[in-house]
């Protein structure tokens, strides 16, 4: 990486500083200035809605990220401690304040790291290409994709690991091409916090070294950067430290939830005798599939950047590494969860980390292809129309976001759930837009509370509430008058561990439970009586919209058979 080999050109990508660029397409925003403002605007109209204007719920996901928030650790279950620093943190901002820590106390963050994942995708299109069109374009990108909007107003571990992993590969950039020693730091401290917040910000590692390697002869690194990036290394160690030390502490329980995932031996849930590995075409052909649908129509330009950059490799041969960097960052991710459609299925958000370096390529192919167009080049016609209609997208889905709720009563809406159930591909309670997932928790909350008023009223002793669904569970503790710990049975009743298993607040064998009645959501019946004196169906809760999803109330809580509790 120091040296340079004597028979190669000392010069492959230039180092002058970002100019101002006057071609005839967007020339305002070749003003730096215009990305920033550009991030600052639309985050700041998100803030003022997650506030003041959202009408949604926690999601299960939200609620049981608060529930860590509130019982701050070394780590957690399944996930690192991240997450639940930066809610813990905005709580506390907020408490500071004097304002309510309501939702928008929760998602707060979301809108602050998005921008951050804006701001290093714009950051690195600025220092790949020297061109701040392209860079305010991919921050437009980043903005208005549909899948990045939702994660820039929900706070779950998505954006925090996109930001994270933005400002790792701008870093990484500039630490290998741009003379710069503090981005050793900012790479490795990058890396270390996506690390506490999701382990696959791993995967940055090896397509950061893989163009280190096929760069190496060509590198600008700083001078003494070995030092540097020893500083870097220590920094992103430190993001491992916290969760070694609870899963140390803890008999490795993580290992276990990830071998679980997987359906391997030595998971957390059980394997059939003599299973071995089965494999269904269809995880693969649905990775595929959804990977393309879930960034539409973003991912076209991603597609049309990355085979124009191919096309022009030994034309522009200067500016190809610049043009191949985003494509290693991506390459890991994308390859690693094809891989692990050999044992499961993946779900579509899993693999988005990919899509951050390439946000840039289809940055670089908009501003291409509209100078090319309105110089008098050939075929670019489609790449405009592309781009009209991701922005037509973007802005569409942005807007009917804010208010899902209204679009699921619309006519519209109405007119395809009666279509869809004539044509027999939808069930008669099923909606086009699930509005469940986000909406109602507080009703359910409420109609638990009604029921446990009940039977404290039937037995004279204090209700406790357990959800057989841990996402359930976590909503019901936010939305119960004074947030209760509640509680979620796990492998008690059949389901994987869960946190709920690991915090002594929400211990199901705890001597204090004995004899109490509680409210008991999901499960069936059977689940519940071996741990009661009376267990009595009492319908679904009001607001709850997953079909089939009982609740119970339970007198005289004994305990769960000894059989069944184990947890971890």
């Amino acid at each position: 990486m120091a040296g340079r080999s004597a028979t190669m050109p000392a010069r492959a990508i230039p180092r002058e500083p970002v100019r101002a660029v006057t071609g005839p397409w967007l020339g305002w925003a070749s003003v730096g200035a215009a990305t920033v403002w550009l991030i600052l605007g639309v985050s700041a109209l998100r803030l003022a809605y997650i506030l003041w204007l959202c009408p949604y719920t926690l999601a299960e996901d939200e609620a049981h990220y608060w529930e860590w928030s509130r019982r701050l650790d070394w780590s957690y279950y399944s996930k690192g401690p991240g997450i639940a620093w930066i809610i813990a943190a905005s709580r506390a901002f907020f408490d500071s304040l004097g304002l309510p820590a309501a939702e928008g106390a929760v998602r707060a963050p979301s809108v602050l790291l998005g921008a951050v994942a804006a701001a290093g995708v714009a950051g690195l299109a600025r220092d790949i290409t020297r061109d701040n069109r392209v860079a305010f374009i991919a921050a437009l990108l980043v903005l208005l994709t549909p899948a990045f909007q939702v994660a820039s107003t929900m706070m779950t571990i998505d954006i925090a690991y996109l930001a994270m992993w933005a400002v790792a590969a701008w870093a990484g950039w500039r630490a290998l091409e741009g003379e710069s020693r503090w981005a050793w730091v900012v790479l490795g401290a990058a890396i270390g916090a996506g690390f506490l917040v999701k382990y696959t910000m791993a995967l940055i590692i090896p397509g950061i070294v893989a163009y280190a390697v096929i760069r190496r002869h060509r590198l600008r690194p700083a001078p003494g950067w070995p030092a540097w990036a020893a500083l870097g290394a220590a920094a992103a160690l430190l993001g491992a430290l916290p969760i070694v030390i609870w899963n140390a502490q803890n008999d490795w329980p993580t290992a276990r939830h990830l071998l679980g995932h997987l359906g391997l031996a030595g998971g957390d849930m059980p394997v059939a005798p003599g299973r071995g590995w089965r494999y269904n075409p269809l995880w693969t052909v649905n990775y595929l599939a959804l990977q393309f649908a879930v960034m539409l129509p973003a991912s076209i330009l991603f597609i049309a950047g990355a085979a124009m950059a191919w096309r022009r490799r030994h034309k522009e041969a200067d500016e190809w590494p610049a043009r191949l960097y985003p494509l290693l960052l991506a390459a890991p991710v994308l390859l690693f969860y094809l891989a692990v459609t050999l044992a499961t299925d993946v779900e579509p958000n899993w693999p988005i980390a990919a899509y951050v370096p390439l946000f840039v390529l289809g940055g670089w192919y908009v501003v291409t292809s509209h100078d090319a167009y309105l110089s008098g080049g050939r075929h670019r016609r489609s790449a405009i129309m592309t781009w009209r209609f991701t922005m037509m997208v973007g802005l569409t889905t942005g807007l009917l976001m804010l208010r899902l709720d209204v679009m699921a009563e619309s006519r519209l809406a109405r007119w395809t759930e009666a279509v869809l159930r004539s044509a027999g591909a939808f069930r008669e309670s099923q909606k086009v837009i699930p509005t469940g997932r986000f909406m109602g928790a507080d009703v359910m909350a409420a109609s638990a509370a009604s029921h446990g008023g009940a039977l404290r009223e039937e037995t004279g002793r204090e209700p406790f509430y357990i959800s057989s669904v841990y996402g359930r569970a976590s909503q019901l503790a936010y939305y119960l008058p004074g947030q209760p710990a509640v509680y979620s049975p796990g492998p008690r009743t059949g389901g994987r561990p869960t946190q709920y298993d690991f915090w002594p607040d929400t211990d199901l064998e705890n001597p204090a439970l004995r004899g109490r009645p509680a409210v008991l959501v999901g499960g069936d019946i059977d689940q519940w009586r071996p741990a009661f004196a009376e267990v009595r169906e009492i319908g679904q809760l009001a607001g709850e919209t997953k079909k089939g999803r009982l609740t119970f109330v339970g007198i005289g809580y004994r305990g769960f058979p000894r059989a069944a509790r184990s947890a971890r």
